[in-house]
């Protein structure tokens, strides 16, 4: 269905290689003026998909086009450096455009992986400014041409074209239509329901933490963790003690250890094996301190945090109690929920 409502588009991935610009601040955003649209691309250094490596100082974004040719500039927060148009044949779905900046020049390239012909395009136009190849430490942009340099991008950097323009740009595409994933979108998904009930904490709002007395923390942390991985990859981090029960969905990883660098580690490592659908479920000793760094860590992944003592926190709080047989009730500000554990978690009781 998406290659259908899509077939007229082409998917780019944009990279900025600033190693060799000027002093800069502010947001990196790629301006791709059109004879009949424009496009916007922020693109960024973080080492999300598609940017291969954080703090390399080469950014990178995704962007459907409609056209085969524009007018490409940069913006560097107030800063717009002018460049050149660029363009792609129009057979090839598949696009890169590359820029770097020497010092305030702009040089942009585009090229393309052309699947119906089994190799690379090479590069199209070349936007205003010096000659990559003269831009001493930086690194020339993608494309092959006549120019010597070209050819040496092609020898030193093969699977970028092939792994990241290829296969990343695919795996970015459905994020754009799926809105999972930043790709340049403006678009912001509607909030998850609570996940026991409709007083109870969204997924969607990032961390909550669950109180519960310590003898039942284990089985809360149990039921929990099955009503997360029926529709989620789930990360558990947790102290030696707790053993996870096995449940179904998932799948369900173990991080190395409870520090927000051993989740954050195991999340990412998740996201590149199952996708970006991810929630963590956190069984460790908690502080405000420790839940503030998990939770600029995490940089909004949604899970829980189960805890005999919640303290004070600005996070979402459940005062969590077990009943009788496999019954629990769930307390927050809004109001109280029972549940039943079932085969795939816990299930709202209504009424």
């Amino acid at each position: 269905m998406l290659m259908l409502s899509r077939a007229s588009a082409a998917g780019l991935v944009v990279r900025v290689d600033l190693s060799s610009a000027a002093a800069h601040e502010g947001e990196v955003v790629v301006h791709l003026k059109g004879a009949a649209d424009s496009k916007d691309v922020k693109v960024h250094d973080d080492g999300a998909r598609p940017d291969v490596a954080a703090g390399d100082e080469v950014y990178s974004g995704t962007v459907w086009l409609d056209a085969d040719a524009y007018d490409a500039s940069l913006s560097l927060g107030t800063h717009l450096l002018p460049g050149g148009p660029v363009s792609w044949d129009p057979a090839n779905v598949m696009r890169d455009l590359d820029m770097s900046v020497a010092g305030e020049t702009l040089t942009a390239s585009s090229a393309a992986q052309n699947p119906n012909q089994g190799g690379s395009t090479g590069a199209q136009d070349r936007g205003t400014g010096s000659n990559p190849s003269a831009r001493p430490g930086g690194r020339p942009p993608a494309g092959a041409t006549p120019a010597p340099v070209a050819a040496e991008k092609d020898t030193s950097n093969p699977m970028l074209f092939a792994g990241v323009g290829l296969g990343l740009l695919l795996l970015s595409g459905v994020a754009y239509w799926t809105t999972q994933g930043r790709v340049g979108s403006e678009l912001a998904p509607l909030p998850e329901p609570g996940l026991v009930g409709p007083t109870t904490p969204s997924l969607s709002a990032g961390l909550s933490v669950w109180e519960i007395d310590p003898e039942d923390a284990a089985d809360l942390a149990d039921a929990l963790l099955a009503t997360l991985a029926r529709h989620r990859c789930v990360v558990v981090a947790a102290d030696p003690g707790y053993t996870p029960a096995a449940v179904f969905g998932g799948p369900v990883y173990r991080a190395d250890g409870c520090t927000p660098a051993a989740i954050k580690k195991m999340v990412d490592a998740a996201d590149e094996e199952a996708g970006p659908r991810i929630a963590v479920l956190i069984r460790c000793e908690t502080d405000p301190a420790r839940l503030k760094a998990l939770v600029d860590a995490l940089h909004g992944t949604g899970g829980v945090v189960v805890t005999g003592d919640a303290g004070y926190t600005p996070l979402p709080i459940v005062h969590c109690r077990r009943g009788p047989g496999r019954s629990w009730s769930f307390a927050t500000a809004a109001g109280e929920v029972q549940a039943h554990l079932g085969p795939g978690g816990l299930e709202l009781v209504e009424g």
